[in-house]
């Protein structure tokens, strides 16, 4: 196994800064991260973790689902996730524990205390961050980092990195990455028939909501946002429409809405799949479509948290209706490509 030195930050295609650390273990491992791209890509879910800036309870705040979990990647690499949470005063033993074996760590830092990010983030905005440890040296007094968003591969001074890991407090979580020995063998037609339900779910959920029924899944769709969106539009007055509104456009999601369609793309050039799919243009024309009207119904959205509310929500509605319409011809495009033979 070469030494976790060598990882390097993965920006070929972006998530965020937490997913595109793990691409970057992937990256180095010698793995190929296109499996991952077997995703509906505009997937949301209801965030749960977040800090509450004042006394009113957040209407709803929303993030976007992630392509990689733990689950993917143990079952299609072989690698294994380790979590846990350091003792006080045990971040520096902890890191170099793992260090030693050649396994690097992910840990969950405030950006405010990340020296070389952007210039309107470091000392200015604190928020959640992720980067990845690679060694803490023999003085104790800086760290070797691994961060995609922003690139960066440097080190850290230590007592502001201890400072940024425990802002939330001394028992903040961190990850070891470890790739098992035994090489995993992906069934490329099983993974395909897979990804076939999946998409084949999507399609039930949305004529299941169709019919007016509530969902009652774990995941969102753009079905699922429009029903968002005009019950905000129903609230009883302006400031409350304005106020749940802000916690909708909250995050970073609205922002990043195209990124994952990219490995879904990615995805469709596997050899087992690319040979079998004869509308590839299409399907690319359609991703693209899609993303261009979600990025203009979230920009309604969000304009609609300083003027106009009500006539930015009505435009947004009717943007992502259009949406649908193009997810409609883009799920059947990919239905008739996943068939079984």
């Amino acid at each position: 196994m070469r030494k976790i030195s060598e990882i390097s930050p993965y920006n070929d295609l972006l998530l965020d800064c937490y997913q595109n650390l793990l691409l970057s273990y992937i990256k180095f491992c010698e793995l190929d991260n296109r499996l991952l791209g077997a995703i509906w890509p505009w997937q949301f879910e209801e965030e749960h973790n977040y800090e509450q800036e004042n006394d009113r309870q957040p209407w709803i705040k929303i993030k976007n689902s992630n392509c990689i979990t733990k689950d993917k990647l143990f079952l299609m690499y072989g690698i294994q996730i380790e979590t846990g949470n350091f003792k006080k005063g045990e971040v520096l033993n902890t890191l170099l524990h793992f260090n030693e074996k050649n396994l690097p760590v992910i840990v969950g830092i405030d950006q405010y205390h990340v020296h070389y990010h952007h210039h309107y983030i470091y000392k200015k905005e604190h928020g959640y961050h992720t980067l990845m440890v690679l060694n803490v040296d023999g003085e104790l007094s800086k760290i070797a980092c691994v961060d995609v968003i922003p690139t960066y591969k440097g080190t850290f001074p230590v007592e502001e990195f201890l400072e940024g890991v425990t802002y939330w407090g001394e028992d903040a979580w961190y990850e070891v990455l470890h790739l098992q020995e035994d090489t995993v063998q992906v069934d490329e037609a099983k993974h395909w028939g897979e990804f076939r339900n999946q998409l084949l779910e999507i399609k039930g959920h949305y004529s299941y909501r169709n019919k007016g029924c509530a969902n009652k899944g774990r995941f969102m769709y753009t079905i699922d946002m429009i029903c968002i969106c005009e019950s905000i539009l129903n609230l009883e007055n302006t400031p409350v429409r304005k106020n749940a509104l802000v916690d909708l456009c909250s995050g970073a999601w609205g922002w990043e809405i195209d990124r994952k369609s990219a490995f879904l793309l990615q995805y469709l050039t596997l050899p087992f799949f690319s040979k079998r799919i004869h509308n590839c243009i299409r399907i690319e024309k359609l991703a693209s479509e899609i993303n261009t009207c979600w990025k203009l119904a979230f920009r309604f959205l969000f304009k609609g948290t300083q003027v106009s509310t009500e006539a930015m929500l009505e435009k947004a509605i009717a943007k992502l209706s259009h949406v649908i319409k193009l997810e409609m011809e883009l799920l059947d495009a990919l239905l008739e490509n996943t068939r079984k033979e």
